[in-house]
Protein backbone atom coordinates (compact mmCIF):
# COMPACT_ATOMS: atom_id res chain seq x y z
CA UNK A 1 0.00 0.00 0.00
CA UNK A 2 2.78 2.57 1.15
CA UNK A 3 4.32 1.83 -2.29
CA UNK A 4 1.26 2.31 -4.14
CA UNK A 5 0.96 6.16 -2.67
CA UNK A 6 4.77 6.84 -3.33
CA UNK A 7 3.84 6.19 -6.92
CA UNK A 8 1.17 8.18 -7.18
CA UNK A 9 2.92 10.75 -5.21
CA UNK A 10 5.41 10.97 -7.40
CA UNK A 11 3.50 10.98 -10.68
CA UNK A 12 1.62 13.81 -9.25
CA UNK A 13 4.80 15.60 -8.48
CA UNK A 14 5.97 14.86 -11.79
CA UNK A 15 3.13 16.09 -13.45
CA UNK A 16 3.40 19.45 -11.32
CA UNK A 17 6.76 20.03 -12.22
CA UNK A 18 6.66 19.99 -15.96
CA UNK A 19 3.12 21.97 -15.99
CA UNK A 20 5.34 24.58 -13.91
CA UNK A 21 7.96 24.63 -16.62
CA UNK A 22 5.79 25.45 -19.35
CA UNK A 23 3.60 27.77 -18.08
CA UNK A 24 6.88 29.26 -17.06
CA UNK A 25 8.06 29.51 -20.57
CA UNK A 26 4.86 31.06 -21.42
CA UNK A 27 4.62 34.14 -19.18
CA UNK A 28 8.72 34.91 -20.03
CA UNK A 29 10.00 34.94 -23.64
CA UNK A 30 13.28 36.80 -25.13
CA UNK A 31 13.23 38.04 -28.25
CA UNK A 32 15.39 40.66 -29.97
CA UNK A 33 14.65 44.34 -29.65
CA UNK A 34 10.92 45.57 -31.60
CA UNK A 35 11.26 47.78 -34.34
CA UNK A 36 9.26 50.09 -32.69
CA UNK A 37 11.56 51.03 -29.56
CA UNK A 38 14.42 51.50 -31.87
CA UNK A 39 14.69 55.32 -32.50
CA UNK A 40 15.41 58.47 -30.29
CA UNK A 41 13.14 58.95 -27.67
CA UNK A 42 12.79 62.70 -25.70
CA UNK A 43 10.22 63.67 -22.77
CA UNK A 44 8.50 66.87 -22.34
CA UNK A 45 8.70 66.56 -18.49
CA UNK A 46 10.86 69.85 -17.71
CA UNK A 47 13.60 68.05 -15.44
CA UNK A 48 14.56 66.26 -18.06
CA UNK A 49 13.56 68.25 -21.20
CA UNK A 50 17.60 68.28 -22.44
CA UNK A 51 17.84 64.17 -21.89
CA UNK A 52 17.18 61.68 -24.86
CA UNK A 53 17.03 57.95 -24.81
CA UNK A 54 18.73 55.77 -28.08
CA UNK A 55 17.76 52.59 -28.50
CA UNK A 56 19.05 50.26 -31.16
CA UNK A 57 19.46 46.81 -31.61
CA UNK A 58 22.43 46.27 -30.07
CA UNK A 59 22.52 49.60 -27.38
CA UNK A 60 20.62 51.74 -25.47
CA UNK A 61 21.77 54.98 -24.59
CA UNK A 62 20.57 57.72 -22.09
CA UNK A 63 21.80 61.20 -22.09
CA UNK A 64 21.70 62.18 -18.41
CA UNK A 65 20.44 65.76 -16.81
CA UNK A 66 23.78 66.28 -15.80
CA UNK A 67 24.96 65.99 -19.79
CA UNK A 68 26.56 62.83 -19.49
CA UNK A 69 25.95 60.06 -22.21
CA UNK A 70 25.88 56.32 -20.55
CA UNK A 71 25.78 54.06 -23.39
CA UNK A 72 24.95 50.23 -22.06
CA UNK A 73 24.97 46.68 -24.64
CA UNK A 74 21.86 45.22 -25.13
CA UNK A 75 22.22 41.25 -24.17
CA UNK A 76 18.75 40.32 -24.23
CA UNK A 77 15.03 41.48 -23.92
CA UNK A 78 12.65 39.65 -22.60
CA UNK A 79 8.60 39.71 -23.05
CA UNK A 80 6.47 39.04 -19.59
CA UNK A 81 3.97 40.56 -17.57
CA UNK A 82 4.22 42.71 -14.47
CA UNK A 83 1.17 44.60 -12.66
CA UNK A 84 -0.99 43.28 -14.99
CA UNK A 85 0.73 45.16 -18.08
CA UNK A 86 2.91 43.70 -21.31
CA UNK A 87 6.34 44.52 -20.38
CA UNK A 88 10.01 44.40 -22.05
CA UNK A 89 12.42 43.67 -19.69
CA UNK A 90 16.07 45.25 -21.25
CA UNK A 91 19.21 43.09 -20.07
CA UNK A 92 22.18 45.00 -21.00
CA UNK A 93 25.48 45.61 -19.45
CA UNK A 94 28.18 48.49 -19.03
CA UNK A 95 31.49 48.48 -20.74
CA UNK A 96 32.39 46.98 -17.39
CA UNK A 97 30.46 43.54 -17.98
CA UNK A 98 27.73 45.46 -15.20
CA UNK A 99 24.27 44.13 -15.84
CA UNK A 100 21.45 46.22 -15.82
CA UNK A 101 17.33 45.87 -16.21
CA UNK A 102 15.28 48.02 -17.35
CA UNK A 103 11.39 47.35 -17.30
CA UNK A 104 9.11 48.95 -20.13
CA UNK A 105 5.79 49.64 -21.45
CA UNK A 106 4.82 50.53 -24.80
CA UNK A 107 1.67 52.83 -24.95
CA UNK A 108 -0.12 53.42 -27.90
CA UNK A 109 1.27 52.55 -31.05
CA UNK A 110 2.79 53.70 -34.20
CA UNK A 111 3.84 57.62 -34.62
CA UNK A 112 2.29 57.93 -31.04
CA UNK A 113 3.64 55.58 -29.62
CA UNK A 114 5.31 56.63 -26.31
CA UNK A 115 7.31 53.80 -24.18
CA UNK A 116 7.68 53.99 -20.15
CA UNK A 117 9.80 52.93 -17.26
CA UNK A 118 8.44 51.15 -14.51
CA UNK A 119 10.39 52.28 -11.84
CA UNK A 120 9.24 56.28 -13.75
CA UNK A 121 5.81 55.88 -14.71
CA UNK A 122 5.32 59.67 -14.72
CA UNK A 123 7.65 59.94 -17.41
CA UNK A 124 6.92 59.09 -20.94
CA UNK A 125 9.22 59.38 -23.85
CA UNK A 126 7.86 60.04 -27.56
CA UNK A 127 9.86 59.24 -30.60
CA UNK A 128 11.65 61.86 -32.77
CA UNK A 129 13.47 62.40 -36.08
CA UNK A 130 16.78 63.29 -34.98
CA UNK A 131 17.26 65.35 -38.04
CA UNK A 132 13.92 67.17 -36.07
Amino acid sequence: MAIHVNKHLLRVLTILFFLSISVGCQLSKDESVPPDFVGHWVTDVPRYENCYLDITETTISFLTATGELNTFFINRVERTVIEKQNVLVFHYENRDGVEFLKPMVQIGTGDDAQIQFLNQKYLKWRKVNQEA
